[in-house]
C-alpha cells in the first residue's frame, strides 16, 4: 500500500488564511455572508485570513463545509472514510488526517469525525525525543485537555511551566502561547481534547 498520510507541510498551516480567503472571494461572498452560512463569527473569520488566530480543526470543518469544499482540500490530500447509514465508520491510518511541526519532531492525529454534535475535537500528539509542539493562541473561550499516555513532556502556558508525567492531566486556557515539549532523550505520545470556543455558536452541519 503506497498511500500515506499527508501532513501540515503539504499544505502549510500558516496559509490556511490565505487559502480560505481566495475561495471565499472566488465564491463571491463577503465575511458577513459566510458568518451566517458557516455560524463562525464575522471577527474570528477576520482574524483567520489575516492569519492571527489559531483555528480548529471544528471551526475548519464547518468553514469549508460553507464553501462547498473538503477539510482535506486545505489540510491535506488524506481521505476520511465516510460512515454513510452504516453504524460503524471504519477510518484506515493511512486516511486520518495528519499534522506535522515545522521541524518535523511532534505529529497531531486528528482522531476527531468530520460531523459530530459534540463540542469538543482530540488528537493523538506523538514526540521525538527533544520534539516541540507550539501554536499561537485559539479563540478566547477555548479550553484543552492534555493527558500524557508515555512521557514526561513540559507544559508552557501563559508564563507557567508544568512538567506532566505518565497518566496526568493538565487542563488550561487555549487562549494563549502554548508550547509542549518532550526531553531530549525520550519520545513521548499525549492526548488533546480541544472544548470549542464560545465563540463559534456550535451550529453542526445537516
Amino acid at each position: 500500500m503506497n498511500e500515506r498520510a499527508a501532513t501540515a507541510s503539504d499544505y502549510p498551516i500558516d496559509e490556511l488564511g490565505g487559502r480560505l480567503r481566495n475561495v471565499r472571494r472566488a465564491r463571491r461572498l463577503t465575511l458577513a455572508e459566510l458568518a451566517e452560512r458557516s455560524g463562525v463569527s464575522r471577527s474570528m473569520l477576520s482574524e483567520i485570513e489575516r492569519g492571527s488566530v489559531n483555528p480548529t480543526i471544528g471551526v475548519l470543518w464547518n468553514l469549508t463545509f460553507a464553501l462547498g469544499i473538503e477539510l482535506t482540500e486545505l489540510l491535506s490530500n488524506a481521505s476520511v472514510a465516510e460512515g454513510g447509514s452504516s453504524v460503524i465508520e471504519h477510518v484506515k491510518s493511512y486516511s486520518t488526517p495528519v499534522m506535522t511541526s515545522r521541524d518535523g519532531t511532534c505529529t497531531l492525529r486528528i482522531l476527531s469525525p468530520a460531523r459530530t454534535l459534540l463540542p469538543i475535537e482530540w488528537y493523538e500528539m506523538r514526540f521525538s525525543p527533544g520534539g516541540c509542539f507550539d501554536t499561537s493562541p485559539y479563540p478566547p473561550g477555548t479550553y484543552l485537555h492534555l493527558t500524557v499516555a508515555s512521557g514526561p513532556i513540559t507544559l508552557h502556558a501563559g508564563g507557567r511551566t508544568v512538567q506532566v508525567e505518565d497518566g496526568d492531566t493538565v487542563r488550561f486556557p487555549g487562549d494563549q502561547d502554548i508550547r509542549v515539549e518532550s526531553p531530549p532523550d525520550v519520545s513521548a505520545v499525549a492526548w488533546l481534547v480541544v472544548g470549542l470556543p464560545e465563540s463559534y455558536d456550535g451550529r453542526q452541519r445537516g
